[in-house]
């Protein structure tokens, strides 16, 4: 099913200034304390919707409730990119892993999809801005290429990081890892 194009330009604007505010070297932290696991409860309730449109479910496996220090609407928006992703991507009836464990001084995060996976002349792209593969599979869940390098930006923001590992016809893991304490722009450096 097409979106109409009025739909695909809000989406590609709202990208794009999310894109350079993410990028901006004095943008902001509005650090606050949060439960990871209600932060990550929260985000699966508000892509629920969006992955249900796909057939697919989410199966959360919760780790310790740790207490953090992140700017929680900066993380809603990974993990809404990497949610509404994993959704794509995956089989109809088929469902998004998400964990969290703490490691170290460190929580990490990981999004797991059963899909067509990326493929390997691709995966050096993929936190690029308007990177896509080209594929026939990508080309029907659309997009505007901008999610995975919002992500990443978003993630190195709060002093992390963020990787994947991916087979293709195997599927796809995300995985993003935050220091539980919080960043300072000295530790940025």
């Amino acid at each position: 099913m097409a979106r109409p194009l009025h739909c695909r330009l809000a989406r590609l604007v709202n990208d794009l200034l999310t894109f350079n505010k993410a990028t901006l070297a004095d943008s902001p932290l509005h650090l606050v304390q949060v439960s990871l696991n209600g932060l990550l409860e929260q985000a699966l309730q508000a892509n629920q919707g969006y992955a249900s449109q796909y057939g697919v479910s989410f199966d959360w496996h919760p780790g310790q409730d740790l207490q953090m220090t992140v700017d929680p609407d900066k993380i809603m928006q990974v993990m809404s990119n990497l949610l509404s992703n994993a959704a794509k991507y995956s089989p109809q009836g088929g469902a998004v892993q998400i964990r969290s464990q703490q490691q170290g001084d460190k929580v990490r995060i990981e999004v797991e999809d059963s899909g067509p996976g990326i493929p390997l002349e691709f995966q050096d792209r993929v936190f690029e801005k308007f990177a896509q593969a080209d594929s026939s599979n990508t080309r029907r869940v659309g997009g505007t290429g901008l999610g995975m390098a919002i992500s990443k930006s978003l993630v190195e923001l709060h002093g992390g990081s963020i990787s994947f590992v991916s087979v293709p016809g195997k599927g796809t893991t995300f995985v993003f890892e935050l220091p539980l304490l919080p960043v300072t722009p000295q530790d940025l450096n």
